[in-house]
């Protein structure tokens, strides 16, 4: 190896070269070539405080950055290098190892070899080991009639996006969270949602999916293999939606309870006396969420989504308890929020309608 990868885990992004230059290997330092870009650019986007020196270049870890490249068993241009000693599957294997959220190619050699196909500048559609890939105009000077600092500040917006990424999620912590700690499950749960993040892509879950199902069209059983490899689709991805889903249906639960016992302070009447509470969530026959001396109640905290059947029931159900129950106390109802709500209860949909007409 002429140059050790500087990587560890967590990094905000990875920069990737397709082989170290002649100069770099000789002084032992990435990009330390005459008229090489890479660190006066670094500093002048953001991503170091200060302009690093060839020599200083194992301190990039402490800016969330790493440095490797595709050939690291030779150097020299990327005409004299070739291709024979590109290694993708010891890059994939690193980057999987790791999971930096960014993959950077310095310039479109790299990025061809890897992604194996023709690039252009800019945030790619794939991704290589879970990282979103983008590629850079090359710092070398022999390539400065490509250059474009414009592409590299794109860069540097889309790393102050980007988090620290995932760290492996264990079968055993997603196996039956019920029966583990309450510390041993909030332990596995960031990095569990880390995956699911960087799964769902920087725009919506929607369109990642969209975009797999477009790029898995009449590909081979090799090749669907090698995608999933180099998008991070993995057991750990799968363990991780369980853990999250196992954990998720205890939310409601939680959110029903808390938020009834912290409205208390505000609803309840100087001298009021609680009589009884129904924290559990969901509808509790025969009981009501609030009973004091003076009034009886039921809450509501799910948000709405535009016409929502399933609150749209439950609301109308507590509604209707509270109006047969043989009582003579107050009768209310607390809603998060209330213009859908109440659009729907005087709505022709809802059979309150006529509760709430003019």
């Amino acid at each position: 190896m002429v140059l050790p990868d500087v990587i560890q885990p967590g990094l905000r992004v990875v920069f990737c070269g397709t082989a170290v230059g002649g100069r770099s290997a000789r002084l032992g330092a990435y990009y330390a070539g005459p008229g090489n870009q890479f660190w006066p650019i670094l500093n002048r986007i953001g991503l170091t405080p200060t302009q690093l020196a060839p020599a200083e270049y194992p301190r990039v870890l402490d800016y969330g950055i790493g440095l490797t490249d595709v050939c690291k068993t030779s150097s020299g241009s990327d005409r004299g290098v070739g291709t024979g000693g590109f290694d993708v599957p010891r890059l994939t294997a690193l980057l999987e190892s790791h999971r930096p959220c960014l993959l950077a190619f310095n310039g479109k050699a790299a990025a061809k070899a890897v992604l194996g196909r023709p690039v252009d500048y800019g945030l790619q559609p794939e991704r290589v080991a879970g990282a979103r890939v983008f590629v850079l105009p090359s710092t070398s000077g022999a390539a400065r009639g490509a250059w474009d600092e414009g592409r590299w500040r794109e860069l540097a917006a889309a790393c102050g996006r980007l988090t620290a990424t995932v760290r492996p999620v264990t079968a055993r912590q997603c196996r039956d969270p019920a029966s583990s700690s309450p510390r041993k499950v909030a332990a596995g749960l960031p990095e569990a949602v880390d995956a699911l993040r960087v799964f769902a892509g920087e725009t919506s879950l929607t369109g990642t999916i969209a975009s797999i199902q477009t790029q898995l069209h009449e590909k081979t059983r090799r090749q669907v293999s090698n995608f999933l490899a180099r998008q991070a689709i993995t057991d750990n991805l799968l363990t991780s939606a369980l853990l999250v889903k196992d954990i998720a249906g205890q939310i409601d639960v939680t959110l029903h309870a808390v938020g009834i016992l912290l409205s208390l302070p505000h609803i309840l009447d100087s001298g009021e006396r609680v009589e009884s509470l129904s924290l559990g969530a969901g509808n509790t026959p025969g009981g009501h969420d609030l009973v004091t001396d003076r009034r009886i109640a039921e809450f509501k905290f799910t948000r709405w989504r535009g016409h929502d059947a399933a609150c749209q029931s439950h609301l109308f159900v507590d509604l209707f308890n509270l109006a047969s129950a043989d009582t003579d106390k107050f009768r209310c109802m607390y809603v998060a929020g209330i213009e859908a709500p109440l659009s729907f209860l005087k709505g022709r949909r809802s059979l309150g309608g006529w509760c709430f007409s003019a």
